[in-house]
């Protein structure tokens, strides 16, 4: 994979990941950074800086960012592959030692001041050793650093990154066949067996192009990006093993 180098793909990607939270104020309280990753993913050429400057106050992206390209040696953690291996995942998240994952979330998560440092010890010393800087992982295992997303299944869904199958694309309304994560009779973390179809309007935010047929990712049911099937396969991989790991956990 490429390494180093300022990447306009890798900003563009984040921002239309953080995006809808964004609007909603999960991530950041202020309207004015909302609108500024706005007014960038439709001028991206005019408004790099002002986006990247919001972008690196994502109290839960940026920190991860971070880890994954200081790892392997990365200049900046808004190279494309960096954003790819969070959001949906890749071979950057290999290979990472667990200890500097704990350390570097101490440092990043504690000058938040989200989380008193009792709780956020408590929750990075819980870790598994196959935690990977990965945000299904973040979502399901170490929980939200914000307190904007309650721990019940239906926010847990909306919060991670899912993917979905587009069936219909009519007057800028959108209809997609996505798995969502449930939970079974014993209280564990499952992918549905069966498809559910939401409806999504595309007109209010800026929205990659997608045709019917595609399969896409999205983030607060809003689409972020056409996935090629590698990307799909690697989505689903790091979020089954998110929930095995969340089960797991639960366990002890």
């Amino acid at each position: 994979m490429k390494k180093g180098g300022d990447n306009m793909e890798g900003l563009i990607l984040a921002a239309r990941y953080v995006l809808k939270p964004a609007e909603l104020r999960i991530c950041i309280e202020d309207k004015e950074k909302f609108d500024a990753l706005l007014v960038f993913l439709k001028n991206p050429a005019k408004f790099t800086t002002q986006a990247r400057q919001v972008l690196e106050q994502m109290p839960v992206c940026y920190p991860y960012l971070k880890i994954i390209s200081q790892a392997h040696g990365i200049h900046d953690p808004f190279d494309l592959s960096v954003v790819q291996a969070y959001f949906i995942g890749n071979s950057l998240l290999e290979g990472i030692e667990p200890k500097l994952i704990r350390q570097m979330l101490m440092v990043e998560f504690s000058k938040l001041q989200f989380l008193d440092k009792e709780e956020l010890e408590k929750r990075i010393n819980s870790l598994s050793e196959n935690f990977i800087p990965h945000h299904t992982f973040h979502v399901y295992c170490f929980g939200s650093v914000t307190g904007k997303v309650e721990p019940i299944p239906e926010m847990l869904d909306l919060c991670r990154i899912s993917w979905g199958h587009i069936a219909i694309i009519l007057d800028k309304k959108v209809w997609i066949d996505y798995y969502p994560i449930i939970q079974d009779s014993k209280g564990k973390f499952i992918l549905a067996e069966e498809p559910q179809r939401i409806k999504i309007d595309i007109s209010r935010l800026p929205t990659p192009e997608v045709d019917a047929g595609d399969w896409v990712s999205l983030h607060w049911k809003q689409i972020c990006q056409k996935l090629t099937p590698s990307q799909l396969e690697d989505l689903r991989k790091y979020t089954v093993l998110a929930l095995d790991i969340a089960n797991a956990k639960g366990e002890v």
